[in-house]
């Protein structure tokens, strides 16, 4: 393939940028605190480079808070493996970074040409290899013990894996927001709605404290098909009987529990979704009246994904996306919203608190997977790494909000 093509889209992106900024590296500014983690300082000239590389990757939603987080969840992780005494070879970085590079057809030469381009330099881009590595490397030494698959899960997931899911599930969601301010209140809320095995009890609290669109009906779902639900919590429900409820499922601002109402096999095997193939067209306006309105003109107007081109036509780039992502690489609040619809079925999500737009999330497809010598040791090592990453965001979540975070 030509070289210009395969970096077409990440120049693309780099155009995007304001060529206006400032040299970060002669700023007077840039080396001036705006963060403080702990015993550590986040600077000025760090925030703009992840926000810059962000850009280069064509992160979508508010970047410079996704920068501001992901820099104090880096900088905690690294203290925590500075305390363990946790370090990495020089030779599993590069490969980790050629392997990041690789995913958007570039090479490491080709990508780090880019970001130079764009601003960032090759430090900026190891740091945010390196802190990903480390914490997996963390989260393997804490809890990789205490992970404990029965040979009943691997049974079900594993018949599930080989013939296609036929399983089909009555679930019941409880989401909550959750913020360092409330994340004590929140989390002990949860550990005791994780504990329930009532029906209605359940229903009840999904009522009075769930901020889904399901809490005025005691956050009811209808019969859903396992497969279509996401990794993480395919794992966890399988492993439920009727009344009983997930462990407290972290989400991006928030926190969810699922309880099991009902549980039946059918006789129509599903296949295994590879890839998840939907759009998001984000809406808005002046007020929240006005977006919400619009939205529903939009949505209105929609029959199928590919109508959504005609009605972005003209509009800045980032209004609408394509997305075909395997089920694991999608964020759990979205993958939660996309198990609930088919083909060509759209939904609002709700209002994104910082600058009050409207997302619209239709669904284009699902790519099913064909499964050859799957083995019962890759089923085990996959639900091994679901459990794993629950630990991993729960444990996150508990170090931000013991952690001193203040603004400079």
């Amino acid at each position: 393939m030509n070289p210009m093509m395969r970096l077409r889209p990440l120049l693309f992106a780099m155009l995007c940028i304001p060529l206006c900024l400032p040299d970060l590296a002669k700023s007077q500014s840039a080396v001036s605190a705006v963060l403080r983690v702990n015993q550590s300082v986040i600077t000025q000239y760090e925030l703009d480079q992840r926000i810059r590389f962000l850009q280069v990757i064509q992160t979508s939603g508010d970047l410079r808070q996704a920068a501001r987080d992901q820099l104090i969840d880096d900088r905690l992780k690294n203290s925590l493996a500075a305390g363990m005494n946790l370090k990495l070879s020089d030779g599993k970085l590069e490969q980790s970074m050629t392997e990041f590079a690789a995913s958007g057809n570039l090479s490491l030469e080709d990508f780090v040409t880019i970001l130079s381009q764009a601003g960032v330099d090759r430090q900026s881009y190891e740091d945010f290899i390196k802190s990903n590595l480390i914490w997996g490397m963390l989260i393997q030494q804490l809890f990789a013990p205490r992970v404990q698959i029965t040979e009943a899960e691997v049974d079900r997931a594993y018949q599930a894996r080989l013939e296609g899911s036929a399983m089909r599930v009555l679930l019941s969601e409880l989401i909550m927001p959750i913020s360092e301010d409330t994340y004590e209140q929140v989390t002990a809320r949860a550990q005791l709605f994780a504990k329930l095995t009532s029906l209605n009890e359940f229903a009840d609290a999904a009522e009075r404290y769930s901020v889904a669109e399901t809490r005025d009906i005691g956050g009811r779902l209808d019969w859903t098909e396992v497969n279509k639900l996401p990794p993480m919590l395919q794992s966890l429900i399988v492993s439920l009987t009727p009344g009983q409820v997930t462990e407290p499922i972290p989400l991006d601002g928030g926190v969810a529990l699922f309880q099991l109402r009902d549980i039946e096999e059918t006789s129509y095997r599903t296949p295994l979704i590879a890839v998840v193939d939907y759009m998001t067209y984000r809406i808005l306006t002046e007020t929240p009246e006005e977006t919400l309105q619009q939205a529903k003109q939009v949505a209105a107007l929609t029959d199928t994904c590919d109508d959504l081109y005609g009605i972005a036509k003209g509009q800045p780039e980032d209004r609408l996306q394509r997305h075909s992502k395997a089920p694991a690489d999608i964020p759990a609040r979205l993958s939660l919203q996309l198990a609930k619809l088919d083909e060509n079925e759209m939904m609002l999500a709700a209002p994104d608190p910082n600058d009050g737009s409207v997302l619209l999330v239709m669904l284009c497809g699902r790519l099913a997977e064909t499964i050859e010598d799957l083995s019962r040791q890759d089923v085990m090592r996959g639900l091994q790494m679901q459990r794993l990453s629950s630990y991993a965001d729960q444990y996150l979540q508990s170090l931000r909000s013991s952690a001193y975070i203040a603004e400079q």
